[in-house]
């Protein structure tokens, strides 16, 4: 697929990296990064140098784990060789040094640091001026204008418009007199005007008559509502004291499930349709799982990592791993407003990391990112899609990876 950015990154920054490429690809930015453009069985080395030839724009990731990565240099010095633009973005407060250094030092950084995602809008801004798309206030500009000009000839329309009725009407009723000064006697016309008068005496009664009639049936509306609201709320009253008929007026129903396997107590919580548990499964297995760092406290508050093979098969009865399209469904439900981190809707998103093993087993971005499995695999099978929430964002990003990936697990109950 063609592209006009390469992304270089460590693997320990995955989680920035894979927010960059949501947010270019959201302005119509193509972009390529790896894992997820590599088709399995391909050289790494031979797959990244093609795909640095052909991008336009070189976004690089810089962060004390790029400056050391052998791989991100090597990349690096591919996109210096074949002189594609180069924009860094820098998202901690390490120094350059060495080779990089000859190589960055003169060029416009984007200083991300201490928060990439406020620094997204001009990662946007400068990919697009380099590769010759409007910038956002270019476009922003240009609507306001093609605007201005909708709503300036909408309304010259208009006036034209009251002119030419005005000048029809007036037409019209001179016409009319003159018509009926040359058919009409002086007697006639007295008798005209004698009915035209009753005429409208007898139009203003039956005014009067339907505005008598609307206040009195405005007054009974009134009325019956208020006695309405009197009975609802003494029906309310009266079902408080059965605890089995009591209605539930929250926006979001929630209560607790009890796993029988090893006797854990979850809360959940009722958004939409859906009924989600609002913790992530904790429930430990001998393969496949992992508390973060492999420090069981941590596992207590987030539950545990579990591998794309293990997941499958750990979900309590009367649950399941969620689609993809469940996930965004929940999404909409929430509204985008941040509802999923703040705790608003009882969901309670919880930034447990992840184990990544591409490489080496590490464990990364506790309280800096949550990674959740969805039960949707990549069309070639060689991924899964996970979602992906990390704080200052106003929604949940969807992607693939690996199925040998550590991501937690958050379930929905099944349909009754």
């Amino acid at each position: 697929m063609a592209h006009d950015v390469f992304i270089s990154y460590s693997s320990k920054n995955k989680t920035t990296a894979d927010a960059i490429c949501h947010v270019l690809e959201e302005h119509e930015i193509r972009c390529w990064i790896a894992p997820r453009d590599i088709v399995g069985g391909q050289k790494y080395g031979d797959v990244i140098e093609e795909a640095i030839k052909n991008c336009k724009v070189f976004v690089i990731i810089f962060s004390e784990e790029s400056r050391i990565s052998p791989w991100v240099e090597s990349e690096l010095n591919l996109a210096f060789t074949d002189r594609r633009t180069i924009v860094p973005f820098k998202i901690d407060s390490s120094v350059l040094e060495g080779e990089m250094r000859l190589i960055l030092n003169n060029k416009h950084w984007i200083e991300a640091y201490p928060n990439p995602e406020l620094k997204f809008k001009d990662l946007v801004e400068a990919v697009s001026r380099s590769i010759g798309k409007p910038t956002l206030n270019e476009t922003e500009q240009h609507s306001l204008k093609v605007l201005k000009s909708l709503q300036n000839d909408s309304e010259q329309f208009e006036i034209e418009n009251d002119k030419l009725h005005q000048n029809l009407f007036h037409n019209k009723e001179k016409k009319q007199l003159e018509h009926n000064s040359i058919n009409y006697s002086e007697e006639q016309k007295n008798d005209i005007k004698i009915e035209t008068k009753k005429n409208k005496d007898y139009q203003w009664a039956i005014i009067a008559s339907v505005v008598f009639l609307g206040i009195v049936c405005f007054y009974s509306l009134i009325k019956n509502n208020d006695n309405s609201t009197k009975n609802i709320s003494s029906m309310k009253d009266s079902m408080t004291t059965d605890s089995s008929a009591v209605i539930n007026v929250n926006k979001y129903d929630t209560g607790t499930f009890t796993d029988y396997r090893d006797g854990h107590i979850y809360k959940w919580v009722r958004i939409g349709e859906q009924v989600w548990m609002a913790e992530n499964l904790a429930f430990k297995t001998h393969s496949g799982c992992w508390a973060y760092d492999n420090n069981e406290n941590n596992a207590k508050q987030y539950g545990y990592l579990y591998n794309w093979q293990t997941a499958m098969k750990v979900v309590p009865k009367g649950w399941h791993i969620p689609t993809d399209k469940e996930w965004k469904i929940l999404e909409i439900n929430l509204n985008k407003n941040n509802d999923f981190l703040e705790n608003k809707a009882g969901f309670s998103g919880l930034l447990a990391g992840c184990l990544n093993n591409y490489s080496n087993i590490q464990f990364e971005d506790l309280e800096r990112g949550g990674l959740f499995y969805t039960a949707t695999t990549d069309r070639d099978t060689r991924g899964v899609y996970y979602v992906s929430m990390i704080p200052d964002r106003d929604s949940l990003f969807h992607n693939t990876c690996g199925k040998e990936m550590g991501f937690s697990i958050r379930c929905v109950k099944n349909s009754q």
